[in-house]
């Protein structure tokens, strides 16, 4: 989906979030590039719909996590023009009980 604002297009969301090496204290997130006409100067990931961190590339290494515990990420692009994608869809990961 394509978004305008006063004329310019919005960076797509980011797509196809993938979660690996989850333990029962961390998870790494990656998830596609934004191609975007005025480049992408970041991404913003957020958790459970709290913005815990911004990346310049496409993966995240989360941390602190709680063991058994089901979170819910989303990424958004940020345009080197300040303007913002959409949410993208969540990927819902759960971290391994605790040993």
């Amino acid at each position: 989906m394509t978004s305008l604002i006063l004329g310019q297009k919005l960076p797509n969301a980011p797509a196809n979030l993938t979660a690996s090496n989850v333990t029962d204290t961390t998870a790494d997130i990656t998830w596609d590039a934004v191609d975007y006409e005025a480049g992408i100067e970041q991404y913003e990931i957020y958790r459970d719909g709290t913005m815990v961190d911004t990346r310049v590339g496409t993966s995240f290494a989360d941390s602190g996590l709680t063991a058994d515990t089901t979170y819910v990420y989303q990424v958004i692009a940020v345009g080197s023009n300040g303007l913002k994608s959409e949410l993208s869809e969540e990927l819902t990961v759960t971290t391994v009980p605790a040993v």
